[in-house]
């Protein structure tokens, strides 16, 4: 028989080298810190998370943002692109409002727009009948926030805010974040907060292979994606991922936090649905669930918070659950947040963060 070949062969080399590098990392932190281990399906948030926790206790300095405005002009041209091809209907614009997201489309420096009709776009784009028509559909939180700052970041002396910049490094889909040190402010120890992140795709497949290597954490933080809420493939994916880590011997006596990211487009994304139960559902995937569950945001989160806790009480030893609901790009709530997560950890000031 000859050698097996085939294009999925790459992809799950590179995993498996991922984990080994897992692995090693898990043994140097091990030594090093106390460990808290952040989970989750890709796209849950996870390295949202990390990078705004980053944010907060290592803010960026000037040198730093400086390097990020010619990004930042360049998503924010694609922003007005984005615009455009949501709402193709010039009759929707008023026609200096057209005039002006054309040509904001088409600049190559965003400092050159006109500050004056910026900020008269600004004030149309922030009217409520227009926010009301920007559905989930057509425009993504990352393209509503650039176009929201369209009269800050087109200013010369311009410097790019936290949010720009985390903004862009979502809309750049750059790689995960590899490894980073976070220092606690109010930590009383010199041992910084490790933050190590690997998030191979295929990892899921060998999670009971590698979940055991983070056997010594003592809190596991697993990040879902409530938007997806009403897909049937990635809520089964996620809570059977849930599933694996709550009945995983390593992790038999983990406290567990689920982290629930509630983007903004969540919300919105309910006032378009309807009590019909259409396919995909909450009412369709699970009939236990009424189908006017489907336009309340509490009933929602509650549904998918009862069926976390079903599955976690199932575990031979039942340890602390906790659940947390947030905006992982609203910097206040994610203050208080961590805040949170702080009383909880309150024996480990120095911890490290590991992605999968």
């Amino acid at each position: 028989m000859g050698k097996r070949t085939g294009p999925g062969l790459p992809s799950a080399t590179a995993a498996s080298s991922q984990i080994d590098e897992i692995l090693e990392n898990a043994k140097t932190a091990q030594r090093k810190t106390t460990t808290i281990l952040v989970l989750g399906l890709p796209g849950s948030g996870k390295t949202t998370f990390l990078r705004h926790l980053k944010m907060i206790y290592e803010p960026y300095t000037e040198t730093e943002r400086i390097q990020w405005i010619n990004v930042i002009q360049g998503n924010l041209t694609n922003a007005f692109c984005a615009l455009l091809a949501a709402l193709a209907n010039e009759s929707f614009y008023p026609p200096p409002i057209f005039a002006y997201i054309q040509e904001a489309s088409s600049s190559s420096q965003a400092s050159l727009l006109c500050p004056t009709t910026t900020r008269l776009f600004a004030n149309w784009f922030s009217a409520v009948n227009t926010q009301l028509t920007l559905t989930p559909l057509m425009l993504e939180a990352r393209t509503i926030h650039f176009l929201t700052r369209a009269p800050e970041i087109t200013q010369i002396d311009y410097l790019p805010s936290d949010l720009d910049i985390l903004f862009s490094q979502i809309e750049s889909e750059s790689e995960p974040l590899a490894e980073a040190e976070i220092h606690v402010p109010f930590a009383s120890t010199i041992r910084p907060t490790s933050l190590i992140c690997v998030c191979p795709r295929q990892s899921l497949i060998s999670a009971h292979k590698w979940l055991p290597i983070f056997a010594y954490v003592r809190d596991v933080v697993f990040v879902v994606n409530v938007l997806e809420y009403d897909s049937a493939t990635n809520m089964k994916m996620t809570f059977d991922f849930f599933d694996q880590i709550c009945h995983n011997p390593a992790f038999f006596k983990t406290n567990i936090h689920i982290l629930m990211n509630i983007p903004t487009t969540f919300r919105r994304k309910l006032t378009l649905t309807t009590t019909s139960a259409p396919p995909g559902s909450l009412n369709t995937l699970y009939p236990d669930v009424p189908a006017d569950y489907d336009s309340d945001e509490v009933k929602v989160l509650k549904s998918l918070r009862d069926r976390f806790l079903s599955i976690a009480r199932r575990r031979k030893y039942l340890t602390r659950v906790y659940i947390h609901a947030v905006d992982l790009v609203e910097s206040q709530p994610m203050r208080v947040l961590m805040a949170s997560f702080m009383d909880t950890f309150r024996d480990s000031l120095a911890w490290g963060c590991y992605m999968t």
